[in-house]
């Protein structure tokens, strides 16, 4: 990937970190994790030879209806822990923050399970996009 020199990466982890069996991830792993990716990330350049632009994004909600491998934990910790802990390496590492927690709690029927549904990730799509206007060359 480095070497086709993206000028932007698209970054959203931590849904799986929350699971409640054995994949489970520590919130301490969880956030050395991100920050070694994100450090790996800062080593790329676009064909311009700056820095690639990170954005980082919050990890949607969880459906209150659990499937396994998630429970009633999972959700809490998505709230309480993933999601803040995201926001805050964001603002240390300076990097806009991508708000698709909040975007899925105003639709969460598009968001039924884990995964969104077409149309969920449609939204997301264009979130996403939203986000990335303002950082676009004139």
């Amino acid at each position: 990937m480095a070497r086709e020199h993206p000028d932007f990466i698209l970054l959203q982890l931590g849904t799986n970190d929350v699971r409640v069996d054995g994949d489970q991830t520590t919130t301490k792993d969880f956030g050395l994790n991100l920050e070694a990716i994100i450090g790996l990330f800062r080593e790329f350049t676009n064909r311009r030879g700056e820095r690639t632009q990170v954005l980082l994004a919050t990890i949607p909600p969880l459906p209150e209806d659990f499937t396994p491998p998630f429970g009633p934990g999972s959700r809490d910790r998505v709230t309480r822990e993933i999601n803040p802990l995201i926001r805050k390496i964001a603002s240390a590492e300076r990097l806009p923050v991508v708000d698709n927690y909040s975007l899925f709690l105003r639709s969460p029927e598009l968001l039924p399970d884990v995964h969104p549904t077409g149309e969920g990730y449609r939204l997301m799509a264009r979130h996403w996009l939203e986000s990335l206007r303002p950082l676009l060359p004139e």
